[in-house]
């Protein structure tokens, strides 16, 4: 397995694309880049393109133990919002273009913060991936045309992924040919005008499994959704969820349901008072843990955050989860849990 580190502080590269860079074609192992807190990660250009190796072998970007806002020692109690002093972050200010590309198959990102601040500046697009998996991901955006993050495939996933705008953006996510969106949360700045889709859906049957949509003036498009296995989800609107068992009309509010989801105080921890809590479901293959790793109960709270007693602290931690072996933040691996 070929690991190597990504920072700005005596790591093996200093950029994720010098990682990528430094891939072979031809897989012969796993590959893992793990990333540092050494520093922001900023720069007006595309940080990742990813495409063209070849191989049975997965590509894993994820943060070094320790270094990511999902296993921050006070994770609990922090803002949930972009804060590159909690974890590795990822600060773009440059306009018409991708942050992330992704055009690999079984790829796998994680625990990583990205922000992006100009126009037409699209954080994440693994719309030409398949077998991809973005999870524990937290996305702030400054945008007013495009897409926060999209995935497609029948066994792509986002699992356990915010996308937060600050403004006009059409669709925070784009779910593609029968991919999947588990407990994720799409949020626009309650202080500007809703518009646009939540959770974009297009080609294939794609799967909307507890997760949130506030701030749009549809939660989710039309079709093609799973009427079976789409359920669960919440937002303000009074229609437009797909399959069964949502939460509609819940209040949204600079303080509601979030402790704040106006950008200048953003904490996108849920309050004690929404229905989002116990109203989830609880899907043990995919998501067992939150974002933090805290497991989640038997009817968990709806979208990435678990929300246990004290004010949406708590310091239950789950047990261990990654991905195919490979060690994600803290350790965590999830080994044929999501696949």
């Amino acid at each position: 397995m070929a690991t190597e580190t990504i920072g700005s502080s005596g790591r093996d590269r200093s950029t994720v694309q010098l990682w990528e860079d430094n891939i072979p074609a031809t897989l012969t192992e796993a590959a893992i880049g793990n990333c540092y807190n050494d520093s922001e990660f900023s720069s007006a250009s595309q940080f990742l393109t990813i495409s063209g190796h070849t191989g049975a072998y997965d590509i894993t970007l994820k943060c070094a133990t320790g270094q990511s806002w999902t296993d921050n020692a006070n994770v609990r109690t922090n803002a949930k919002k972009y804060n590159q002093s909690n974890g590795v972050g990822f600060n773009c200010s440059g306009s018409y273009l991708t942050v992330f590309y992704i055009a690999q198959a079984r790829f796998f990102l994680t625990g990583l913060q990205i922000k992006g601040t100009g126009y037409q500046c699209r954080p994440i697009n693994a719309g030409d991936a398949s077998d991809t998996i973005i999870r524990d991901v937290f996305v702030d955006s400054d945008d007013t045309n495009s897409t926060g993050l999209t995935v497609a495939g029948s066994s792509a996933k986002v699992i356990n992924t915010t996308v937060y705008y600050r403004n006009t953006a059409s669709s925070a996510f784009g779910i593609l040919s029968s991919a999947q969106a588990i407990s994720c949360d799409a949020i626009r700045d309650p202080a500007v005008t809703a518009t646009g889709t939540g959770f974009s859906a297009l080609y294939g049957t794609n799967v909307l499994q507890s997760c949130t949509a506030f701030g749009f003036t549809d939660p989710a498009s039309a079709s093609p959704w799973h009427a079976t296995n789409s359920k669960y989800n919440a937002c303000n609107n009074a229609s437009g969820l797909p399959g069964t068992n949502n939460q509609h009309s819940v209040t949204f509010s600079a303080t509601a349901p979030w402790t704040s989801a106006t950008a200048a105080t953003l904490d996108l921890r849920p309050i004690a008072s929404t229905s989002l809590i116990d109203n989830g479901y609880l899907d043990s293959t995919n998501a067992p843990n939150d974002c933090t790793a805290t497991a989640r109960d038997s009817t968990p709270t709806i979208g990435s955050w678990e929300y246990s007693a004290g004010g949406g602290g708590g310091t239950t931690r789950g047990a261990p989860f990654g991905t195919r072996g490979t060690a994600f933040n803290g350790g965590r691996t999830f080994r044929g849990i999501i696949r």
